[in-house]
């Protein structure tokens, strides 16, 4: 509903593992396609477009124990001069995708009891050297620390919640990778480019 609101954006396609979810998501905007279905599992032929203009992952893939399967595939359907759109947890230490070690309840009620799910923490300079090997044109990326979720089971006291936006190179664009990079010092300055 954000995107129609505040972009007249009605015509789009969405991807759920949650079934009511997906139902709900096709049910409020008709004139989207909303498939339910895991993204390391989809098919090219069963979404309407082999690319899209923007992928956007916000609190989905850094939920995820196949983190990198996950950030790949959502990458794969950015169009040449598109953008994918995601959101991170990071740290200047070792990272952790343990569900055994961070992890979050997922209640409504704040309780730390009931079903949970990975809460991956990424060493930012890891994340960059990944996004680096996709040959993107241009990252930017916005963050500020702040402390875990009250739910949240994690060996970390603060992490740095961010927001990337990572844009494809077109053919034939040769030039550098521009950065543009509004994170915190010490995340920044943890950053090994190149």
């Amino acid at each position: 509903m954000a995107l129609k609101d505040k972009f007249d954006v009605e015509n789009y396609t969405g991807v759920d593992i949650n079934t009511l979810a997906a139902e709900a998501g096709q049910e409020m905007n008709p004139k989207g396609s909303i498939i339910c279905g895991d993204i390391l599992n989809l098919k090219r032929n069963i979404l309407k477009n082999d690319s899209f203009d923007a992928v956007f992952s916000l609190s989905c893939v850094d939920w995820n124990v196949q983190f990198l399967d996950m950030l790949a595939a959502a990458w794969e359907y950015v169009k040449p001069g598109g953008y994918f759109v995601a959101t991170f947890r990071l740290t200047d230490e070792v990272g952790c995708n343990d569900i055994n070690k961070s992890y979050q309840y997922i209640n409504y009620d704040g309780q730390k009891e009931g079903e949970i799910a990975s809460y991956v923490v990424l060493n930012a300079n890891n994340l960059l050297q990944q996004l680096n090997d996709f040959n993107p044109s241009k990252i930017i990326a916005y963050g500020y620390f702040g402390k875990p979720s009250a739910t949240a089971v994690t060996p970390y006291k603060e992490l740095c919640f961010s927001a990337f936006a990572i844009k494809k190179r077109m053919l034939g664009d040769d030039r550098a990778i521009r950065l543009n990079f509004n994170l915190p010092e010490d995340i920044k300055s943890s950053l090994e480019f190149g």
